[in-house]
């Protein structure tokens, strides 16, 4: 089992350069907790964003780091940093990027105003948990979709469970000595994958199979990327659609296929 080592600094920049996506030209400055400290004096006009890690736990093949992000507004105001901290939750939130994947909670305001250094601003606050993975904590690399125009897409897979079942037949032939010889017969392969139920091509193609009005045969064709580095092409027919959906939760679609 891989051993997974929290580079801090990384992780760091990788934050600092998703809040500066989302912030535009609007100046704003990311430390981590002890660099926030030494710093004297406060440009007036400027937003600050301090990252906190808190801990970490360890399993087989992933560690689980938390961390706050608390952005201190302009001076006097607090709209520019509420909004650039509301914006990098929504489009960061679930986002994976190679082992790394972020979760992303909705900010929330700490004080409105207050007085700070050298006038009054606004503290909020958003907690993130990070998932960093080793290559051995994942059955698949890559799961893809081919949509009607024939471009690949990704399946955001939240679990993913597979099987190959084999007709095994023994077979009493002469010279075993009184052993029979098992003979396969026949082996299907079947997959089960869970992901948000949203507005990308694979779920509209569920959504033809589910309410009867497109795909007669229900085929799917499927890439799969192994962590073996293998990939695999192959036509798939699917045998199940399940949505699921609740008051204050996000609504997510359960599908299977077979070969």
């Amino acid at each position: 089992m891989d051993n997974i080592k929290i580079d801090y600094n990384l992780i760091s920049e990788r934050i600092e350069g998703q809040l500066l996506s989302v912030a535009g030209d609007t100046p704003i400055e990311v430390d981590q907790e002890r660099q926030f400290v030494k710093i004297k004096t406060l440009d007036p006009k400027k937003i600050y964003f301090v990252v906190s890690y808190g801990s970490a736990s360890v399993s087989f093949g992933q560690s689980v780091l938390t961390a706050t992000i608390t952005a201190i507004s302009e001076r006097n105001s607090f709209e520019s940093a509420r909004e650039i901290l509301s914006l990098f939750a929504v489009r960061y939130n679930l986002k994976s990027d190679g082992n790394m994947l972020e979760t992303i909670s909705t900010p929330q305001m700490l004080e409105a105003f207050s007085e700070f250094t050298d006038g009054y601003r606004a503290s909020m606050e958003t907690t993130m948990t990070i998932v960093l993975r080793s290559e051995t904590s994942e059955a698949i690399k890559k799961l893809s979709f081919k949509t009607p125009s024939g471009a690949f897409e990704e399946v955001k897979a939240i679990s993913f469970l597979s099987s190959c079942t084999m007709d095994v037949r023994p077979q009493p032939l002469p010279g075993q000595g009184g052993f029979a010889t098992s003979i396969v017969g026949f082996a299907s392969y079947s997959f089960t994958v869970v992901t948000y139920y949203d507005t990308s091509e694979f779920c509209k193609a569920l959504d033809d199979i589910q309410y009867g009005v497109g795909n007669e045969d229900n085929s799917f064709e499927f890439k799969i990327e192994l962590k073996s580095g293998k990939e695999i092409t192959r036509s798939f027919k699917c045998a199940l659609v399940q949505v699921k959906q609740e008051m204050g939760d996000v609504a997510y679609v359960t599908a299977g296929f077979s070969m």
